[in-house]
């Protein structure tokens, strides 16, 4: 048994479902309808204008609310009218069947009775009684999205007899409403089962003017819930150093203004806190030049390759396209990358003079109050903590904190591929191969911070536009294989067969990194039943340990599982192998293949 031998191609479908009093509907059950389309829609685009997005700042967390939360999608397709074909035959991924079937003949069997002529229709519909033309199609769409709601009763041509029938069972009186029945938009490349509604515009279509025989539609959809609930909760979300950085400005500008008057034994580190205070001043001044280098995203323009065409774009302006050439894009991307190496050598100066002031700041409060500047045990610490200079040295050195991390990622490039360098292998030929000119190779060999020459000495470098994996890493000026997969893929604890915390042998907690972090996480979700995180029950096994299975497994369970891996963006796709049977133990199989190209079976 084969689950997800055939990977859909532009596959989409709707189905109805019915629900309960409380509004209540189950996947498991039958739907209603199951309408997969014939031809997949020509453009697929999602919106997220009404989304609530969190970003943290100082001390807390900012909420930017722009609405209810939900996301629009909107498709567009044609239908010619007299074009037939069979819907693709994926088997529902969610419920009620065991496999999906290879479909490759079917479609080329689809192409070769393609026609434009009305008798060659009826005469395919003979041969196959599941052929669908694009007029048909045209009114299936019609009565789905339109007449399904019309008080009145519909006579239809199309192949909507089984939802007609199912909404006239109350004497004809009940039509489609999202209070009793749920319109459901399955993406079957993506896997995703999304509870939809149609608003007002959300169905419309026109007749081509320059072929009268095609109808060119477009569905605008609303998403109230994605049934499988399946969110990427273990790769944390990047902080969006704008508003962190913003945060920090008006902190620092709080505490730089902020009156504080000495008393009794701080009389004497008056100055020492205008010396501080004046120090802060400085790293807020270079903290505002820096933020108005960002860009949308929060990343500083000169940290990327992609960053440093934009400044190539910006600063020739309306100039002719002539000046569109390697030596332009090769010597911006070198003053972007001496720009961005000035920028943060300056800041960390201004970070270490305000930290070193800070520290120095709180010594000579602790010696004026208690007569040592180091903690010791068994004192009384009271005197210093309730004192507001205390809290304003914790706030100061808290925003420095922030600011650095904001620095840190706004200058980390996590959007490239890496490749291993082979033996006579130039920037040149790189480009060519990778970029689609060769004339590129200067501008690569920039990017990756290595002389250019006719062979390169590394062993792997970067090509940009590559993977946004969410995690955060500087690579050295001369990164190895290993730097680069630490970049990707991240490090983790290194655990044991049992699963326990590994000790290296210097004594230090074990470490993995790259594949081996991807295959951590992987394990986790095995050991962990689903339901077992408090904050969040969704994650998890779902599939049954230690029972024995029946004779076709749950697909759900097998779905649910699939859709957690694949929800980490290091994983470039995952499989289900089937069920095998050592002795008295059942064993589900998976394959899963992270983003650097390796493949890995794990069997549970």
């Amino acid at each position: 048994m084969i689950f997800g031998s055939y990977i859909p191609k532009n596959a989409y479908g709707f189905r109805i479902y019915k629900k309960d009093s409380k509004g209540k509907f189950l996947l498991s059950d039958n739907p209603i309808l199951d309408y997969i389309q014939t031809v997949g829609p020509s453009s697929y685009a999602e919106q997220f204008k009404y989304r609530i997005s969190y970003s943290p700042t100082f001390g807390s967390t900012s909420v930017i609310d722009f609405g209810q939360g939900n996301n629009e999608i909107k498709i567009d397709g044609e239908w010619h009218i007299y074009h037939t074909q069979a819907p693709p035959d994926v088997k529902a991924w969610l419920d009620g069947c065991s496999t999906w079937y290879e479909n490759a003949a079917a479609q080329g069997a689809n192409r070769v009775q393609s026609t434009v002529s009305k008798f060659s229709d009826r005469y395919t519909k003979m041969i196959n009684p599941n052929m669908r033309s694009g007029r048909e199609e045209f009114f299936d769409f019609l009565f789905l999205l339109y007449f399904s709601r019309q008080t009145n009763k519909y006579q239809t041509e199309t192949n909507m007899s089984t939802l007609a029938k199912a909404l006239e069972q109350n004497s004809g009186k009940e039509r489609f409403n999202y209070r009793d029945y749920a319109l459901v938009f399955v993406d079957y490349d993506n896997q995703r089962n999304l509870e939809v509604i149609l608003p007002q515009d959300g169905f419309t279509f026109q007749r081509s003017t320059s072929d009268t025989n095609t109808y060119k539609y477009s569905i605008k959809l609303v998403v109230l819930n994605d049934l499988l609930k399946i969110d990427n909760k273990r790769v944390s979300a990047p902080i969006n150093p704008a508003f962190t950085l913003a945060g920090v400005i008006n902190v620092l500008d709080t505490l730089i203004s902020l009156p504080l008057v000495f008393t009794g034994a701080l009389v004497n580190i008056s100055s020492i806190f205008s010396s501080t205070v004046s120090s802060l001043r400085g790293v807020n001044d270079r903290i505002k030049i820096v933020q108005k280098q960002m860009k949308a995203d929060g990343k500083l323009a000169q940290s990327t390759f992609n960053g440093a065409l934009d400044e190539v774009k910006k600063s020739l302006g309306g100039g002719s396209k002539k000046q569109w050439n390697p030596e332009t894009i090769s010597q911006a991307i070198d003053d972007a990358i001496k720009n961005e190496r000035r920028i943060t050598a300056e800041l960390q100066e201004k970070f270490a003079s305000a930290e070193n002031s800070l520290s120095g700041l709180l010594a000579f409060m602790r010696v004026s109050i208690l007569g040592n500047s180091q903690s010791q045990q068994s004192q009384d610490e009271s005197s210093i903590i309730q004192d507001p200079l205390y809290q304003w040295i914790i706030d100061a050195q808290s925003s420095i904190i922030s600011a650095q991390a904001a620095i840190f990622y706004a200058t980390s490039d996590i959007e490239f591929r890496p490749i291993e360098v082979k033996p006579g292998d130039s920037y040149n030929s790189i480009a060519s191969e990778r970029l689609g000119n060769r004339e590129f190779g200067r501008a690569l060999a920039i990017y990756n911070k290595d002389q250019f020459s006719s062979t390169i000495k590394r062993s792997s470098i970067k090509i940009p536009f590559g993977f946004n994996t969410g995690i955060y890493s500087k690579l050295p000026e001369n990164p190895t294989s290993k730097d680069m997969e630490i970049a990707l893929q991240g490090i983790d604890i290194k655990l044991t067969e049992g699963r326990d915390i590994a000790v290296s042998p210097n004594g230090d907690l074990g470490i993995i990194f790259g594949d081996e972090a991807v295959i951590n996480n992987v394990l986790d979700l095995i050991d962990s039943p689903e339901g077992s995180w408090l904050a969040h029950p969704e994650l998890g096994n779902p599939i049954p340990i230690g029972e024995i299975p029946d004779s076709n497994p749950s697909n759900l369970a097998i779905e649910r599982f699939i859709a957690q891996i694949n929800a980490d963006p290091r994983i470039e796709s995952v499989s289900f192998e089937g069920v095998t049977q050592e002795a008295d133990n059942f064993y589900y199989v998976f394959n899963f293949r992270s983003i650097l190209g390796k493949s890995y079976f794990i069997q549970l």
